[in-house]
């Protein structure tokens, strides 16, 4: 799809409107979306059976996450079902939205997968569906232009009438994740150093310099503040601190029940929930959230706008997959060394590749600041 000269210009100060979806991308898409709603079908009736003839001899928690699992795998085929229903050409708006909604439902539905009985091939299914769900995205962005920056975001005066502070499009999404998941793990490093004394490996990733908490919980609160960036700093502070320990919680249940990893403990202190966030950290977000908001994020937009647009592009493809590929593989190792742990041998040729490469020693070094017991995990097998 070209882009006129004078649509080009009009960079600067607005954005462009992309030109209508062709009926070959609309039959493609909506096969796509069609063998989706399939797909999750058979997921859903698989595991409901599953879960239907052990369902007397799991816990309360085991029942718990996975009836909250079948009810996203339904709720996630009914988005794509109502993509594949609905009309590009008249109702695109509405499908946006119900698309937003549904990639939610999957990410989620990815993550229980994993909770609930570690990798497994039909997890590939979500990647599919996830990855039909970003080319919609992109294909149909009317707003793949350059942001209109801002020169004073601390200044409530200027810029009233700005409803939302960046498009909430795949490229700005995925910078946000990657700087701040960069940025977050140098936070770490010298909170570490400063509060407990010496260099300790803080990255949550299992290739490059990444705390993907710092990362998710970025997007999540520009996501969330994206219409009050302008407010009172309180307000920011509130909002941020609410997401960020809520989502810290969420982190920690999440590896505690997939792969019976400990990473932080803050329980006897203040206001804490389970030992899994508490008071102290709830302000910590909340002061992060301020300054990321009021001070990094345009600073970041004025980078990435710097970027030719073709050139940005590229490099987001390029980082996106290196990324997936890096989130893959960490699930993978994370997996395997929960096995070795549990005493259950290697069997497919992914689990003997990580046992080889990627054994005990490396990830304790690698992960310093996770500890891991199966007995914590609420696996079902």
């Amino acid at each position: 799809m070209n882009i006129s000269i004078k649509n080009a210009n009009q960079m600067i100060d607005g954005l462009v409107e992309r030109p209508p979806m062709s009926k070959r991308a609309d039959h493609i898409l909506n096969f796509c979306f069609a063998i989706s709603v399939a797909l999750t079908g058979v997921v859903c009736a698989i595991y409901t059976l599953q879960f239907a003839a052990i369902a007397d001899t799991l816990d309360s928690r085991q029942i718990f996450t996975s009836s909250i699992y079948i009810a996203m795998l339904t709720l996630s085929a009914a988005g794509c079902l109502a993509i594949v229903v609905y009309n590009f050409s008249t109702h695109m708006k509405a499908i946006r939205i119900i698309a937003r909604i549904t990639m939610v439902l999957l990410l989620i539905d990815f993550v229980m997968c994993i909770a609930i009985s570690g990798l497994h091939p039909l997890e590939l299914v979500y990647l599919f569906q996830i990855g039909s769900l970003i080319v919609f995205q992109l294909y149909t962005d009317q707003k793949l232009a350059r942001n209109s920056t801002f020169s004073s975001p601390w200044d409530m005066s200027k810029d009233k009438d700005r409803s939302s502070y960046i498009p909430l499009n795949f490229f700005n999404i995925f910078w946000v994740f990657l700087i701040s998941s960069i940025l977050g793990l140098v936070v770490e490093v010298i909170y570490h150093a400063l509060v407990f004394g010496g260099y300790q490996d803080r990255a949550g990733m299992l290739w490059g310099p990444f705390s993907p908490i710092y990362g998710f919980g970025a997007v999540l609160i520009t996501i969330a503040l994206n219409r009050f960036w302008n407010r009172n700093g309180l307000i920011i502070f509130l909002i941020a601190g609410i997401i960020g320990a809520a989502f810290e919680f969420f982190v920690s249940f999440f590896m505690e029940t997939a792969f019976g990893i400990v990473a932080w403990d803050y329980s006897g202190t203040f206001l804490n929930i389970q030992g899994r966030t508490n008071f102290a950290f709830f302000c910590a977000w909340g002061l992060l959230g301020v300054v990321w908001i009021k001070l990094i994020l345009p600073t970041v937009l004025r980078v990435v706008d710097a970027i030719p647009l073709k050139l940005r592009a590229g490099l987001t493809v390029i980082f996106a997959l290196f990324m997936i590929a890096d989130g893959v593989m960490t699930m993978a190792t994370l997996d395997s060394w929960y096995k070795r742990q549990a005493n259950e041998p290697a069997i497919t040729s992914v689990e003997k590749f990580c046992e080889k490469h990627y054994d005990d020693e490396f990830m304790e070094n690698r992960f310093e600041s996770m500890s891991i017991d199966p007995d914590l995990s609420s696996r079902i097998h």
